[in-house]
């Protein structure tokens, strides 16, 4: 984690100066602010239009009774991408493009939902605390309207009490 805030506060802001500073020696630093400047009101503009719509999507998922994953996902790439694209430099304008296209934001949703699934899957082997992961529960569908059947729930709560703590015991 200490390794990715120095990449971001410091690395990262040197690269983005280094490329400023080539690209207005290039073409002019007049024409390079406003490079900058139209990236960020067209990235600024186009977070907007995009989160309205995943907003909307996300409103009729969870109208029809269905988990809005994608939509999840979706929202926050392009609260990142819009962040990155009001940022001064082309490397974060670039990448902030690419967190706020439709098409390209659909590859990173797959991308990051099957990294999700991993993680969590792992994590659901590692507890040990007391804690009930449903197996067989398919993110993309809606939630079971019941209990699922006893065969897909494991429970994981330490079996062992050093006392029983049934109601009847109390006097």
């Amino acid at each position: 984690m200490l390794g990715i805030l120095i990449l971001l506060f410091t690395v990262m802001p040197l690269v983005e100066l280094y490329f400023l500073l080539k690209a207005a020696s290039v073409f002019g630093g007049l024409n390079t602010f406003l490079v900058v400047l139209v990236t960020g009101v067209v990235g600024a503009f186009l977070a907007k239009s995009q989160g309205r719509i995943v907003y909307s999507n996300l409103q009729k998922k969870v109208a029809k009774g269905l988990t809005p994953t994608d939509e999840m996902l979706q929202g926050l790439l392009i609260l990142v991408g819009g962040v990155l694209l009001v940022t001064p430099g082309f490397v974060t304008d670039a990448i902030g493009f690419l967190m706020v296209f439709p098409l390209s934001q659909k590859l990173l949703v797959m991308i990051f939902k099957k990294r999700l699934i991993s993680r969590v899957s792992k994590a659901g082997r590692a507890s040990k605390g007391g804690a009930v992961f449903y197996t067989n529960v398919n993110i993309n569908q809606t939630w079971p309207s019941q209990e699922p059947e006893q065969n897909s729930v494991r429970d994981v709560t330490p079996k062992k009490l050093s006392k029983n703590f049934d109601s009847s015991d109390e006097e």
